[in-house]
């Protein structure tokens, strides 16, 4: 059996590598939208569409 200091333990680290990672893909998938070729990019096909 795991004692409980090692399941926080545990759980705490996992759980902020996971936070990490999604952050840092969030944060680059935001960065991509917001560059400007790009955004212009994406706005024209959107209109296309409607």
């Amino acid at each position: 059996m795991i004692d409980k200091k090692k399941q926080v333990k545990n759980l705490v680290t996992g759980g902020s590598v996971k936070r990490t990672i999604a952050g840092g893909v969030l944060g680059a998938t935001a960065g991509y939208f917001a560059n400007p070729e790009r955004a212009k990019k994406l706005l024209s096909r959107l209109d296309k569409e409607n």
